[in-house]
């Protein structure tokens, strides 16, 4: 088990300060039209972003441009809140206090994909084929970042882990006794409110892969929560709000797997503020089109031409006493998802 190592700062959002520049850089074909290149990053930038359920929790910079590889979070320590030391003796000026800045670095790294085309991709109409290989790489683009901020989160040695039913390690997990239920809820809850972590939109989210959201349902105290939930509300993916926690499901929550066998499902509790992760937009999340001939004498009779995604990430753990790595079992027992590498 995890030592969670108590940070002696509040990083605040709105204290966020990023030094670099955020210069959006078309990067499509030369011989594309411009309103093209719009359109196709357009489209792969909105067909990701719904789905990236952990990016719409962080706390974003934009890419640096022309300033290297590293993106800075800066914030401010926290004052002491030793009351006997804020009493004021009438006449006397206080001892001032002596604003304390942090600084935390991210590398960014590049990732990406692409498709080859051999139909004729016009630069005076959009192409289906293109759409369609848009379509298909968004969705690799998307499920890509989120798994890397997933893992940057997951893998911060200084968050706080614990497992369902309150076992020691996750090789006490089984497949029946160690589901999740309303009680861990309230239980992994209370940590984050005990580290005075501030909520997002009034509630703390809670990420759980959806093998967990449908244990979840069928726990006695949850149907008796949600007794008189509408059918579609579920359908729609809406699992509840318990004990402060606003759940949400996705199939990109880690899964790995422990010595006995058994699938291990990380569930994540975030506080506001907790992480931080570059932007998409401009330089961090582009397609490149290329047309049939565009690789010169590479391509002698003009048969070839790609669609692609190339996307900047750099992501980081901010304030690791604002989350917690809740681990349990489904019994769905999804082992042959499991990531042993994360």
């Amino acid at each position: 088990m995890k030592e969670f190592i108590e940070t002696k700062f509040k990083f605040n959002p709105v204290f966020l300060f990023v030094f670099a520049e955020d210069a959006p850089q078309k990067s499509t074909d030369p011989d594309i039209a411009d309103e093209f290149k719009t359109y196709y990053n357009n489209r792969l930038i909105r067909k990701a972003r719904p789905n990236l359920v952990y990016a719409q929790f962080a706390v974003t910079a934009p890419l640096p441009k022309g300033k290297g590889k590293v993106v800075e979070f800066r914030g401010f320590h926290e004052l002491d809140t030793d009351a006997s030391a804020r009493k004021l003796v009438e006449g006397e000026t206080p001892t001032a206090q002596k604003l304390k800045m942090y600084t935390i670095f991210a590398e960014i790294e590049q990732y990406g994909g692409y498709i080859p085309l051999t139909d004729v991709v016009e630069t005076t109409a959009i192409d289906n084929t293109v759409n369609a290989a848009i379509d298909v790489l968004s969705t690799q683009a998307y499920v890509v970042l989120d798994k890397l901020i997933r893992n940057a989160i997951v893998s911060d040695d200084e968050i706080h882990e614990c497992y369902a039913n309150g076992v020691e390690a996750d090789a006490e997990l089984t497949v029946e006794g160690h589901k999740i239920t309303v009680a861990d809820i309230r239980t992994i809850v209370n940590i984050l409110k005990r580290n005075n972590a501030p909520r997002i939109n009034g509630a703390y989210p809670l990420i759980l892969h959806t093998d967990v959201a449908t244990d979840l349902t069928a726990d006695e105290e949850y149907k008796a929560l949600y007794r008189y939930l509408k059918p579609e509300k579920l359908a729609n993916g809406y699992v509840g709000d318990i004990a402060g926690a606003r759940i949400y499901e996705t199939t990109n929550a880690l899964i790995t797997k422990n010595s006995n066998g058994v699938a291990v499902y990380h569930c994540t509790l975030i506080g506001e503020g907790s992480y931080g992760s570059v932007k998409l937009e401009g330089n961090a999340l582009r397609t490149i089109i290329k047309q049939l001939g565009s690789s010169g004498s590479s391509d002698p009779l003009d048969q070839r031409g790609s669609a692609g995604w190339k996307a900047s990430a750099a992501n980081k753990v901010l304030i690791p006493k604002y989350i917690v790595d809740f681990c349990c079992t489904s019994g769905f027992n999804g082992v042959d998802d499991a990531e042993a590498v994360i």
